[in-house]
C-alpha cells in the first residue's frame, strides 16, 4: 500500500506562488505611473497561478489568495468582461481583488462607453479594494465611479480603500466617489496640468463645490496634487477632516500656491513637503508662491524643493528659522551650489539638519549645461561643507527623467 501524501501547508504553497509572481502593490520610483508595460507579465502570472489552482483544493485556496493581491489591470472590454464572468460564476468563493487599475487610453466613443459601463460594474463588485488607480483616457470618470443601475439607490462603501490615484481629471469629477471612501489614507490627483489658469479662481471653486456638497470624512496621511487649477477652496474641502493627520504633502505645478497657505496653516501634522512650481511666463515668483507656504508649515522635517532658478538664496534665508529640518532634498543645478554652500557654512542655519539629498539627473546635463567637471566640483564642495557640519550627503544619480507625475509611491 502506498503512503498517503501529506499536503503542503497553506503558507508554503503561498510562498511558492509568490516566488514566481509579483504581488507587491506599489508603484516604483518617486512618481506614481500607470504600469503601461505590465499587462503581458500580469497575464502570464494569472495563467500560471490559475493552472496551479487545478492541482488540489489546497492549491486552489492558495492560488485565490495570491491572485487577490496581484495588481489587476483592466485596459480593454474583453479584460473587464473576463473578470466579471469570474466573479459572477464563483460568487460563493470568489477572491477579493485588492489592487485594481483602470487604464483606458484613448478609444473610439462606442468602445469607450462600453468599457466605462463594464469598469463601473467591476469596480462595485470589488468593495474590498485597498488600492485603486484610474486613468480614464477621456472617458467620463463619473460614469466609471458611479454605481451601476442594478444597484438602485444603494451606494456601497469602500471601507478598505486606503490609496486612490486619479489621472487627468479635476477634483470635481471624483468628489462624489470620495464620499464613500471613509478610511482613505493617501490621495493622488493629476488634474488639469499645463492649462491656462482661470481668470477668477473663486468662481471656479464655487462652481465645483456648492454648499450642498458635503466634505469627505476620511483622515488623509498623504496628499499628492499635480493640478494647475487646484484652488484653496478645493484644498479646504478635501482636508476638512485631515488637519491633524496629514503628514506628507506634494504640490506640483499648482498655479496659486500662495492662496493655499492659509488653509495649510491649519494642518499642524505636515512633516514632509515637496514643492515644484509651474514655470511659465505667468509664474508669480518665489516671493508670492513659495514663501507663504513655507512660513505656514512650522513642523517640517523633510523639505524637497525644485524649480527655484534665481531664488535659491531667498528661500534658504527664509527657511533658516522654519521648523527643525532633518532632511533637505534638492535637484542639482549649478546656480544652487553657491547659495547652498554658503548657508551650510553657518552652523546656526537649520541646526537639526542631518541629511542633504542631491538629485543629479544625468539625462538633463546637456540641457542644464552640466559638464562632468562641473558636477564633480559641485559634489566636492558639498561633501566638504557637509563634513564640517556633520551632515550626511546622499548623492542620487538618475539616468532617466521622471518629470511626469501621477502621484508617488503606492505601497501595501
Amino acid at each position: 500500500m502506498g503512503c498517503k501524501q501529506t499536503p503542503l501547508p497553506f503558507e508554503i504553497i503561498v510562498y511558492i506562488l509568490e516566488s514566481y509572481v509579483d504581488t507587491n502593490s506599489r508603484l516604483d520610483g518617486d512618481y506614481m505611473v500607470i504600469p503601461f508595460t505590465s499587462q503581458s507579465k500580469f497575464i502570464q502570472d494569472c495563467r500560471f497561478v490559475r493552472n496551479c489552482s487545478l492541482v488540489s483544493t489546497h492549491w486552489n485556496a492558495a492560488s485565490r489568495d495570491v491572485l487577490s493581491r496581484l495588481r489587476t489591470i483592466v485596459g480593454k472590454c474583453s479584460n473587464a468582461q473576463a473578470y466579471l464572468n469570474l466573479l459572477d460564476v464563483q460568487s460563493t468563493r470568489s477572491y477579493p481583488i485588492r489592487h485594481l487599475v483602470f487604464y483606458m487610453g484613448e478609444r473610439p466613443t462606442k468602445e469607450r462607453d462600453k468599457l466605462g459601463h463594464l469598469a463601473a460594474q467591476l469596480l462595485y463588485k470589488c468593495t474590498s479594494l485597498h488600492f485603486l488607480e484610474v486613468d480614464s483616457g477621456g472617458m467620463s470618470l463619473r460614469r466609471v465611479l458611479s454605481p451601476p443601475a442594478s444597484f438602485g439607490n444603494t451606494k456601497p462603501t469602500f471601507a478598505f480603500l486606503r490609496q486612490l490615484s486619479i489621472r487627468f481629471h479635476p477634483l470635481e469629477d471624483v468628489a462624489g466617489f470620495l464620499q464613500h471612501c471613509p478610511n482613505l489614507e493617501a490621495f493622488y490627483l493629476t488634474g488639469s496640468t499645463y492649462m491656462p489658469a482661470p481668470e477668477n479662481l473663486g468662481e471656479k471653486a464655487t462652481a465645483v463645490f456648492p454648499q450642498s456638497s458635503p466634505p469627505p470624512l476620511f483622515r488623509l496621511n498623504e496628499l499628492h496634487i499635480f493640478d494647475s487649477d487646484f484652488t484653496a477652496e478645493e484644498c479646504r474641502w478635501l482636508l476638512m477632516s485631515s488637519h491633524h493627520t496629514l503628514s506628507t504633502l506634494h504640490l506640483f505645478h499648482v498655479w496659486d500656491l500662495s492662496s493655499l497657505a492659509s488653509v495649510l496653516a491649519l494642518t499642524s501634522a505636515v512633516k514632509h513637503l515637496y514643492l515644484r512650481p509651474l514655470r511659465t511666463s505667468r509664474f508669480q515668483g518665489v516671493k508670492d508662491n513659495y514663501l507663504p507656504i513655507l512660513s505656514s508649515l512650522k513642523g517640517l522635517r523633510t523639505l524637497r524643493l525644485d524649480g527655484l532658478e534665481g531664488f535659491w538664496t531667498t528661500v534658504f534665508v527664509a527657511i533658516a528659522d522654519t521648523g527643525e529640518l532633518e532632511v533637505l532634498d534638492v535637484e542639482l543645478r549649478m546656480e544652487i551650489v553657491k547659495p547652498l554652500v554658503q548657508v551650510l557654512s553657518h552652523p546656526k542655519w537649520q541646526r537639526g539638519l542631518r541629511t542633504l539629498v542631491v538629485r543629479h539627473r544625468r539625462c538633463m546635463d546637456l540641457t542644464w549645461r552640466l559638464s562632468r567637471e562641473r558636477v564633480e566640483d559641485a559634489r566636492k564642495q558639498l561633501e566638504e561643507v557637509c563634513a564640517e557640519r556633520d551632515v550626511g550627503l546622499r548623492w542620487i544619480t538618475l539616468h532617466q527623467s521622471s518629470i511626469l507625475f501621477t502621484g508617488h509611491r503606492m505601497s501595501s
